[in-house]
C-alpha cells in the first residue's frame, strides 16, 4: 500500500492531467489562431487546466506561452523525479526496518 501511494504521489501531476482530459476541461482552453489579447485573458480566466496557467501568464504578458509551457514540463519531471527517488530510498532503507535492503546484500555477497 505503501509503495502504490509513492507511485501515485510521484505520478500525480500526470493523474491530474489525464483527468482534466477525461472531464472535458481542455476544451475551454483551446486557443483560436487570430485570438485577440482580450479574449486570451478571458479564456485564461475559464480554463481551469493547471498545466496551462504558465501557458496564459506568459502568453499575455511576453507574447508566447512556449516559455510557459516548457517551465511547466521542467517542473512537473522535477517533482517527479524527487519525488521517486525519495520512494526507492525509503523502500529500500525504512520500509520493512530495511528487510530489502539487507535481502539484496545477503543475496550478492
Amino acid at each position: 500500500f505503501i509503495c502504490l501511494l509513492g507511485v501515485v504521489s510521484a505520478l500525480d501531476p500526470l493523474l491530474v492531467l489525464l483527468v482534466d482530459l477525461l472531464t472535458g476541461n481542455v476544451a475551454k482552453c483551446i486557443v483560436p489562431e487570430l485570438a485577440t489579447m482580450n479574449s486570451i485573458k478571458n479564456m485564461a480566466n475559464e480554463c481551469s487546466l493547471d498545466s496551462m496557467r504558465l501557458w496564459f501568464h506568459f502568453k499575455v504578458h511576453e507574447g508566447n506561452g512556449t516559455t510557459g509551457l516548457v517551465m511547466v514540463i521542467a517542473i512537473y519531471l522535477g517533482m517527479m523525479g524527487i519525488f521517486l527517488v525519495g520512494l526507492y530510498t525509503v523502500m529500500l532503507n525504512v520500509h520493512m526496518k530495511g528487510r530489502i535492503l539487507d535481502t539484496f546484500r545477503r543475496l550478492t555477497a
